[in-house]
């Protein structure tokens, strides 16, 4: 997924790579983890949690903003801090939001969608940029863009499994597509090519709400298996009507 992603940003468009960063691979993958090994209803619950944990998504990518935009070191430490930071402020978020957030889960939901409308607005503001130069793709650079999401998805998985469903649910929203996308479209094009990317991202970002909230209610009666699929089905519904109707309906309701 990250493969294609970047290839659509390089080959396509930033805007529509932005929005398909929303697509649900590595929380879809912690969720399947945790059905499989500790049950459909932890997995259940967890999934309710990782809605809010959307927010904590969305402050990573902000926080990689502000280090584009307030931090002039060399390019290649540049990108590293910019990692670094929104990392940090991906793991503040987090705790943060496990504090304050009722734990009645349920009510997480509109307070996430208020939250993602808010964080919407003030991506609006961000530059449309496409690549212009695009690299030639080796193997090489191939194999390394794919262990990168690779080792990203195994460390946030193999934690999250080792504490309990409101944790795990919160940390499965990891920016496990997210970060490898950015670092890697970061250090080939250039800060404007992220800003474009994170324009779009909110509404992408979405489809986990809906992913979310379908494994909530889907894997207790279906399984872990009917429910996964499900789903993946539900978060791909949403991303198709998105891109093909809503898009351009906010993008009127939300011009200045």
């Amino acid at each position: 997924m990250v493969l294609t992603i970047t290839f659509i940003a390089e080959r396509a468009s930033t805007r529509l790579a932005g929005v398909l960063l929303g697509f649900p691979l590595g929380a879809g993958l912690s969720i399947l983890f945790f059905g499989i090994e500790q049950g459909a209803l932890f997995a259940a619950e967890s999934a309710l949690w990782g809605i809010p944990g959307l927010l904590a998504t969305l402050v990573f990518a902000l926080m990689y903003m502000v280090g584009i935009q307030r931090l002039t070191q060399k390019k290649s430490l540049h990108i590293i801090c910019c990692a670094l930071l929104g990392i940090a402020g991906f793991f503040a978020a987090t705790f943060i939001i496990y504090l304050v957030m009722p734990k009645n889960s349920w009510l997480n939901i509109p307070i996430t969608l208020i939250g993602v409308f808010g964080f919407a607005l003030f991506f609006r503001k961000l530059p449309v940029n496409n690549v212009s130069h695009k690299i030639p793709v080796t193997p090489l650079i191939l194999g390394i863009r794919a262990g990168i999401s690779s080792l990203v998805i195994l460390l946030i998985t193999g934690v999250a499994q080792l504490i309990g469903p409101q944790w795990s649910g919160l940390f499965s929203i990891f920016p496990v597509t997210l970060l490898p996308v950015i670092v890697i479209l970061h250090h080939h094009y250039g800060a404007d090519t992220v800003l474009a990317l994170l324009r779009e991202l909110p509404f992408g970002l979405l489809a986990i709400v809906v992913f979310d909230f379908s494994v909530a209610n889907s894997f207790p009666l279906l399984g872990v298996g009917g429910g996964i699929v499900v789903s993946y089905g539900s978060a791909f519904l949403y991303l198709l009507f998105y891109e093909m109707t809503a898009r351009k309906a906010l993008a009127r309701w939300l011009s200045p």
